[in-house]
């Protein structure tokens, strides 16, 4: 029961949800999160404003309700489908009252808007990969299991899109941003479940040497993922809303931070724990290619951290950044997941 086709859409799907995982990081980089302050419109647009002429105030224009514009620094919302008169009259208006955030900047609100489509490209592939698997355990090719894997998918990419819209009311608290990439790592979770179950075929192995220092790597990379937004709660406040760091002292600043050097810490003691492992399978003739992979981002991940310590941040670190925690964080859970080597524990 290989079920090829199923397996390789669902690693072309995990795929796409990487890319709703880089265009997120962009957004956050570039200061974009409030590029659109509604959610799902923009502007209570469907398709976003390319000029501020369309976000104030126009004479003799149709507006539909719920559309934006932005009067005196307040962001007003439409309160019912109508025709401007030649002077701007409250009546037709109200102020909207999620957040007060009226700020139009035409690159921001286009880097959100692409992430949105990311986002809804990612959904459409999860709903066929979850009627996919529906048809396939019908003809008893994949177990039912599968398919419950499938709908958590579905049902986490609904929650995360819920919480983007969470996000941008709260105006981009910090703590619904960690949740938001905390469910992004869920999301990585059932897919990797979704495609290992699908193969009982598989014939990838790990000993229980090798699972244990899976999962303790997992714990200590998730650790050093939340410390590391710990961080990036610091880089937000040490910039000002057009996401450009305000001046090299909020560089020396930020690295001075108990958090910083938590974060740095843990980065070393990963290291050292995934460096033992791959010493003790090298030195017993276990070594798998994925254990390439897994050094290779490891020394990436730690490389590029050196970058934005002792560059400030070059352009599109913090994407590359996450990126590669979260492919790391990938392969580690691929390891801690796959069938146990029964010849290797009995000998």
């Amino acid at each position: 029961m290989k079920n090829s086709n199923f397996i390789r859409f669902s690693w072309t799907t995990l795929a796409v949800i990487f890319l709703v995982i880089i265009a997120g990081s962009v957004v956050r980089m570039t200061g974009s999160g409030m590029g659109c302050p509604d959610w799902p419109k923009c502007f209570g647009h469907l398709l976003p404003p390319t000029d501020e002429a369309e976000v104030e105030f126009q004479p003799n224009t149709s507006y539909e309700k719920g559309q934006m514009i932005i009067v005196e620094d307040e962001l007003l919302s439409a309160k019912r489908d109508f025709i401007s008169s030649q002077d701007f009259s409250a009546t037709n208006w109200e102020l909207y009252e999620q957040h007060d955030y009226a700020v139009f900047n035409v690159a921001h609100t286009w880097t959100e808007y692409i992430n949105r489509l990311f986002g809804a490209l990612s959904g459409l592939f999860v709903l066929v990969l979850f009627l996919w698997s529906l048809l396939l355990a019908v003809r008893k090719k994949i177990p039912w299991f599968v398919v419950g894997l499938t709908f958590i998918t579905l049902i986490l990419l609904g929650f995360q899109a819920w919480l983007g819209k969470i996000v941008v009311d709260s105006n981009l608290a910090s703590a619904k941003i960690t949740a938001h990439l905390f469910g992004a790592f869920a999301l990585i979770v059932t897919m990797l479940l979704t495609i290992r179950f699908s193969n009982k075929t598989n014939r990838f192995l790990t000993s229980k040497f090798e699972k244990s220092l899976a999962w303790l790597s997992i714990l200590l990379l998730l650790v050093q993922v939340y410390l590391g937004t710990e961080v990036r709660v610091l880089v937000d406040d040490a910039t000002n809303h057009l996401g450009v760091i305000s001046s090299a002292e909020s560089y020396h600043h930020l690295f001075a931070t108990n958090q910083f050097y938590i974060h740095r810490s843990f980065a070393w003691l990963l290291l050292i724990c995934i460096g033992y492992w791959c010493w003790k399978m090298w030195k017993t003739k276990q070594w798998k290619p994925i254990y390439n992979w897994i050094i290779g981002f490891l020394l990436a991940e730690i490389l590029i951290g050196i970058s934005m310590a002792k560059f400030d941040f070059p352009f599109l670190s913090q994407p590359i950044h996450l990126l590669l925690a979260c492919l790391l964080f990938a392969c580690l859970f691929w390891l801690a997941i796959a069938k146990m080597d029964v010849e290797s524990e009995s000998s």
